[in-house]
């Protein structure tokens, strides 16, 4: 797996200023930035399909935002089990503060719910953010929504290389918290390009992956 090239490799397109901009312009726009997501799975298919510059043309925004959309709708089904729980405590909460239950013991419990509360997040958290690439990859592969949910499959993606797939979760998380910060260095726009150029690095991880995976079984 090319690491460097996951980093590089969009300073190679020949339209990289045209492509990047409008990236950075779609991330940031709230509800439009679901077009993002399906942007980086156009990325996937490209790598996939062995294309030699592989960033896509902004030419398909009604499909990039429909498959950006499925993939959100499938990350927060699996984040269910972190909010569901997280609005129940928020109820307890207000009654709690509201005086609509009597004070110390209420406090004590309280504090208890929100000890297991926290380890309960912070355990289920991890499904999507573990999941993530290998359902990024399957649904580049299918383009079926269902295959977001197939968790054989998606078990299977992560076992034909779990090696391979170990780097893209770390080298993604290391990005994200270190890489992506420095653009606040440089303003705003900065900090933009940098959640934009790491978003995108990760595509290309996730793409050659896949790509990887495909030829093994071939």
């Amino acid at each position: 797996m090319d690491i460097g090239k996951a980093f590089t490799f969009l300073f190679e397109d020949e339209e990289k200023i045209k492509k990047l901009l409008i990236g950075i312009l779609v991330s940031i726009i709230p509800i439009v930035q679901i077009m993002a997501i399906g942007y980086v799975v156009e990325l996937v298919r490209n790598l996939l399909d062995d294309v030699e510059y592989p960033l896509p043309e902004w030419d398909r925004f009604g499909d990039y935002f429909m498959d950006g959309l499925k993939i959100t709708v499938g990350l927060l089904v699996y984040s269910i089990p972190i909010i569901l729980p997280t609005c129940v405590y928020g109820v307890a909460a207000i009654a709690v503060s509201g005086g609509a239950v009597n004070s110390s013991e209420a406090d004590t419990v309280m504090g208890v719910l929100t000890f297991c509360l926290a380890c309960f997040v912070i355990l289920f958290a991890f499904i999507p953010l573990i999941l993530y690439p290998a359902i990024l990859a399957r649904y580049a592969e299918t383009g079926e929504f269902g295959s977001v949910f197939r968790i054989r499959d998606l078990w299977s993606f992560i076992q034909q290389d779990m090696g391979g797939y170990g780097i893209v979760l770390v080298v993604s998380v290391l990005a994200a918290f270190f890489l992506a910060p420095l653009g606040l260095l440089l303003c705003f726009i900065g900090a933009f390009f940098t959640q934009w150029w790491v978003l995108l690095a990760m595509g290309h991880l996730t793409g050659q992956l896949a790509r990887n995976n495909a030829e093994m079984m071939a």
